[in-house]
């Protein structure tokens, strides 16, 4: 073999190596359509997140205004619809932020006497503290269906998938 066989040779593999590293897929579970609906005393629950879990992943979606879902697994930035393959713990929450109703005061000018803007800086503090007490999330459905753990709703998807998921939430 002649020195300019070898080097083409060497330069061909060296592509071919750059080609299959670089164009490495993530690894990811065995997806299948997962969608569905919620509701909650047999009303469509709008704008809720469901969330399904298991060993291969999570998969989040919303509810629309018919409480309709389709399912997202999402790993290294990138969202991929479906979820994993199995059986899959769930969790469904939907809550409100509740925000204190006192307006912020305007900043004094530059030129304000020391008095006033000392009188401010405690206004902010005591807002701030209001504040922090004040603001919370309210559960609009019950909280045990918030976690995997405590919801007691389980999916079973195999992988032809499933588009016909009733999460059906009790006050229970």
């Amino acid at each position: 073999m002649s020195k300019s066989s070898k080097f083409v040779y060497l330069f061909v593999i060296l592509l071919l190596a750059i080609f299959f590293i670089g164009c490495e897929r993530p690894q990811l579970p065995w997806l299948a359509k997962a969608e569905g609906v919620v509701t909650h005393k047999d009303v469509p629950v709008e704008g809720a997140t469901v969330t399904m879990q298991n060993s291969q992943g999570v998969a989040t979606g919303t509810t629309d205004a018919q409480g309709k879902f389709a399912m997202m697994f999402v790993q290294g930035g990138k969202g991929y619809p479906g979820a994993p393959v199995g059986t899959l713990s769930v969790a469904v929450t939907k809550t409100e932020t509740t925000e204190p109703d006192e307006i912020i005061p305007p900043a004094p000018e530059k030129t304000a006497s020391e008095e006033k803007i000392k009188a401010f800086t405690a206004k902010m503090e005591e807002l701030s503290i209001k504040h922090s007490k004040a603001a919370s999330s309210k559960s609009l459905i019950p909280e045990k269906y918030g976690n995997v753990k405590t919801s007691g709703l389980k999916v079973e998807l195999s992988q032809e998938g499933n588009t016909d998921i009733k999460l059906v939430l009790s006050d229970d």
